[in-house]
């Protein structure tokens, strides 16, 4: 049988803070954060360890789904999955924000015949955004690196270019070719 919702300890929750698949019993949450070192020779023959990569945080929950809702829970687990919404999962230790489900895997099995066990995997993503920032002639110490976009100018290697390729002509005539 399973416990209702006020019972546990694990919740998921999407970006409105409203918890989703309320109608699955979370039994486990397996919560692994973990880092790198980075080791580098030196010419000495030894090691150094000089810095500490983190890695994303991953979160895999085993869920038993209600005997009654099995059908659209799994559907609205599947449905966060393919949109790749964002989650976070409130444990009784941490909160974990900016989750994805990564995978999920379940089980139809005969001894459970009423229900359907889920596992899930979440993991953590980060989103950068770039920046572009235009250099002017004087910013930079090769004009050739300066940014020309909007300008209309051509920049120095597209006409060194076809300067390169004029001269290798007349070469090529001079000696015959």
């Amino acid at each position: 049988m399973i416990t209702s919702k006020s019972q546990d300890v694990v919740a998921v929750l999407d970006t409105n803070l409203s918890q989703v698949f309320i109608n699955a019993h979370i039994i486990k949450a397996a919560v692994t954060e973990e880092s790198q070192v980075m080791s580098h020779p030196v010419e000495t023959g030894g090691t150094i360890e000089d810095e500490i990569v983190f890695q994303p945080t991953t979160i895999s929950l085993n869920l038993l789904l209600s005997p009654n809702s099995y059908r659209s829970t799994y559907q609205e687990i599947k449905q966060l999955y393919t949109k790749r919404e964002i989650l976070t999962v409130q444990t009784k230790t941490d909160s974990y924000q900016s989750l994805v489900i990564e995978n999920m895997p379940h089980d139809e099995d005969a001894s459970i015949y009423d229900t359907v066990a889920v596992s899930i995997r979440l993991k953590e993503v980060k989103f950068v955004e770039t920046e572009y920032e235009a250099y002017t002639p004087k910013s930079v110490r090769n004009p050739i690196d300066a940014s020309n976009k909007k300008t209309g100018e051509a920049s120095k290697s597209e006409s060194s270019n076809s300067q390169y390729w004029s001269v290798l002509g007349e070469l090529g005539r001079t000696v015959g070719l």
